[in-house]
């Protein structure tokens, strides 16, 4: 019996009455332009008139994905498929969700199902290959990417993703030939040229790197804003090593300019000034006096007991896992948000580090024209995670640079950071190490403690230097990321 709904499009002052296909198939028009909002409203409209429509729940899924809210698209694709076994495309969507959520095992798995039920659709292996370069088997990743080639190399993406599956496995000569074919069939897409600038960078091509990272910014000058938000601004590092310093700073500064305050480049022009002879100029930029800020959480018995509730709360957390391969951290685990739930003692740990962010950034003062200083934020949202560092772990150097303010609190600690050198103590100044410089930065090196806080600004260079303990060093890390 076709179900319908009563109150939809007016006609000539009339009440149309339309069926729940209808509706799906109007709120997939609508969601095709862009009207997201009137899309979803149809969408559970149907589902209200028939709840196992597979179509409504997919377009649910999908508008939910392109929001962000991959949890929740994840849901509602699982939903679609229950309701309607053959519904190819959403596997494909609810594997790419998975991935989003950083469920790689059970994004591999629905992955391989689409590409059963798919053998001869090249969407299927491509997103297939993601995943597996994704879980670190790049290997089996290229293979999947070379077979969506055979059974359609008219598309850009399969070559470009055989291309970034080469680059993962150092087959850089590969990659560039890859990447070569994925610009010629669409030489509009910035992302497959920036692409072959890497591989041609990695190869120590540097005018050819040039000319692709060159070419790309051009189709897509607002790239470069997502790279350094990234903190992979390879074009500028080629610049660098090309010895173009004074070109190198003007263009920094000409990125400044649109966004001021963004950490990776504050922290890329510390160095190249320091490149320039400029000691005195990073120095006011790279204050470790004036903006590295200790914060001791009252001692006692109530913060011992705060501590020992997180350090529970962060081994037992569901989301704890083991660094990947691309982490800054190695030889320990880090959690993810510790701000969703469950919340635990982070509730009450959250309330004490806004109360001390808060008076933090309001006390700023000294030289308003610095730009740490002078890009305070108006308004801001924390970022929180934790990390377990066991022994012969630590951290690369890294900077945070979606972030305005890095900070790290100390939750438990071997009893060797206290008693044996600079063991698990952390260290400023030092660039991470595929940044081209000569000179030897200045360092400082600051001994951590349990219910000690360290406030500094996102683009300050830091790691953790190594400790052999069976104890684990325990700290939790946030950042205050500017809301624009």
């Amino acid at each position: 019996m076709r179900r319908e709904d009563p109150s939809t499009q007016p006609s000539n002052g009339r009440t149309k009455l339309i069926s729940a296909t209808e509706m799906v198939r109007l709120a997939r028009q609508y969601l095709s332009t862009g009207r997201a909002p009137e899309a979803d409203a149809l969408f559970q409209r149907a589902l209200s008139l028939h709840p196992r429509d597979g179509e409504a729940w997919h377009g649910r899924g999908l508008i939910a994905a392109s929001q962000g809210r991959h949890e929740m698209a994840a849901a509602y694709l699982r939903k679609a498929i229950s309701c309607k076994h053959t519904l190819f495309s959403a596997r494909i969507d609810l594997a790419n969700s998975l991935l989003m959520t950083d469920r790689l095992d059970e994004a591999l798995m629905v992955a391989q199902t689409a590409t059963r039920l798919g053998a001869s659709s090249p969407v299927a292996h491509v997103v297939l290959g993601g995943i597996l370069c994704e879980r670190g088997d790049a290997n089996d990743g290229l293979a999947a990417h070379k077979r969506a080639v055979e059974l359609d190399p008219t598309p850009a993406e399969p070559h470009f993703r055989a291309g970034l599956a080469y680059q993962q496995l150092g087959r850089f000569e590969d990659a560039v030939s890859a990447f070569e074919e994925a610009a010629e069939i669409a030489p509009e897409r910035a992302d497959i040229l920036y692409s072959l600038g890497t591989v041609r960078h990695a190869l120590r091509l540097l005018e050819p790197a040039l000319d692709a990272y060159n070419r790309a910014l051009a189709l897509e000058p607002s790239l470069a804003d997502h790279l350094f938000a990234l903190g992979k601004p390879r074009h500028i590092h080629a610049l660098m090593e090309s010895k173009d310093l004074v070109g190198t700073l003007d263009r920094l500064d000409a990125f400044l300019g649109r966004l001021p305050g963004q950490s990776c480049a504050l922290a890329l022009k510390a160095i190249v000034l320091d490149e320039l002879g400029q000691r005195d100029e990073v120095r006011r930029l790279v204050d470790f006096r004036t903006l590295i800020t200790s914060v001791r959480l009252s001692p006692g018995n109530e913060i011992a007991d705060l501590n020992d509730r997180l350090a529970e709360h962060i081994l037992s957390h569901p989301t704890l896992r083991r660094a990947s391969a691309a982490s800054s951290l190695h030889h320990g685990r880090s959690t993810g948000d510790l701000l969703v739930p469950p919340l635990g003692p982070v509730r009450e740990f959250e309330a004490l580090i806004r109360k001390i962010l808060d008076g933090y950034i309001s006390s700023l003062s000294g030289d308003v024209a610095h730009p740490f200083i002078a890009n305070r934020p108006q308004s801001w949202t924390l970022c929180m995670w934790a990390n377990v560092l066991e022994s012969e772990g630590f951290q690369v150097p890294h900077i945070h640079p979606p972030g305005w303010l890095r900070a790290v609190y100390y939750v438990k600690l071997p009893e060797v950071v206290h008693s044996s050198g600079h063991s698990g103590w952390i260290e400023f100044g030092l660039p991470y190490q595929d940044i081209p410089r000569t000179t030897i930065p200045e360092l400082l090196t600051l001994g951590p403690e349990e219910g000690l806080l360290l406030l500094f600004p996102s683009y300050f260079y830091h790691r953790t230097l190594p400790f052999r303990s069976p104890e684990h060093r325990i700290s939790i890390a946030f950042d205050v990321v500017p809301k624009h």
